[in-house]
């Protein structure tokens, strides 16, 4: 406390310790060891007694060093701001909140600043958007946080715009933790911008852009391989295309579709369209299908790349 040099020293005192832990005899019942200054979460693989002599154990390390441990109830522990639930091999996350925690925020009818009075609901838009939450937990969490707005007099139009605000800047996380566990063939890919297309069974790739929904050209590329493949046809408007047909190589939108740039129409998606392709076509290991005649290079990204 008092210098700045604390928490790096405090830093080097605990991987020293933990090193100590992670090798001693009780290792081999640590299957997940991680800590948050001093918060650790451990998954342990062991008997209660077990569980005992280790808390002995790494109580005997330093005499000014006193852990506690807090175990599981009914499948379920708090971990900082987690309620972390152990279900079917599995870890489940839900936002926790400390029973004494109250709904109390800056009010709107405050004079403090603007920005002031939504710091809170940034953090928790950040958190809600950031943390691997399930449907139901996410919709549960999000209640919460308008309810949490009501009660301290925030609009909701604004709450909602905020919400918003969010949700466009990690829509691709949202839609990835959130999609639908059905048979279709793909999954939503909304953003417009450049893309990469890995072949399933070797390391060629296709770098593209689009100011459509990406989703949509995706299905073209595929669309003119099945159209094709058993025809004696190998040139069509998919360089992709071509090279599965050539091939017959398979690919799977689901593994082999990327989304590299979120980015409008414009000289910018056409500059991070080459950039990619140089990167591809300059890599050791991948092979860039992409027509020749239809990219033109550029020196700068050249002599970057």
């Amino acid at each position: 406390m008092g210098s700045c040099l604390s928490p790096l020293l405090s830093e080097i005192f605990m991987s020293n310790l933990e090193e100590r832990i992670v090798k001693g005899r009780f290792g081999e019942f640590l299957i997940e060891y991680k800590r948050y200054v001093d918060d650790i979460f451990i998954v342990w693989n062991g008997q209660k007694e077990d569980l005992t002599n280790f808390l002995r154990f790494v109580n005997s390390l330093h005499p000014k060093i006193s852990f506690t441990i807090e175990e599981e109830q009914n499948g379920k522990l708090p971990f900082l701001d987690l309620l972390i639930e152990r279900l079917n091999n599995k870890l489940i996350f839900e936002i926790y909140r400390k029973p004494t925690t109250t709904d109390n925020v800056i009010q709107y009818a405050s004079i403090s600043p603007y920005p002031y009075k939504f710091a809170s609901f940034n953090s928790f838009f950040y958190r809600l958007f950031n943390i691997a939450l399930s449907k139901e937990a996410f919709a549960k969490e999000l209640n919460i946080i308008k309810h949490i707005a009501f009660n301290n007099g925030f609009p909701l139009y604004l709450i909602n715009k905020l919400y918003f605000k969010f949700l466009n800047k990690y829509r691709l996380t949202y839609n990835l933790l959130h999609a639908k566990d059905d048979k279709k063939s793909f999954r939503s890919l909304s953003f417009f911008g450049v893309y990469s297309l890995k072949c399933g069974d070797c390391d060629a790739v296709y770098i593209g852009q689009s100011g459509r929904k990406i989703s949509t050209r995706v299905k073209e590329h595929v669309a003119l391989f099945e159209k094709f493949k058993n025809t004696d046809v190998r040139d069509t408007k998919s360089a992709f295309a071509n090279h599965l047909l050539a091939s017959t190589h398979h690919f799977s939108p689901e593994v082999g579709a990327e989304i590299l740039h979120e980015c409008p129409k414009g000289k910018k998606l056409d500059l991070l369209e080459r950039m990619e392709i140089t990167k591809a076509k300059k890599s050791p290991v991948l092979v860039c299908v992409n027509d020749v005649f239809n990219f033109e290079p550029n020196l700068i990204f050249n002599n970057l790349i």
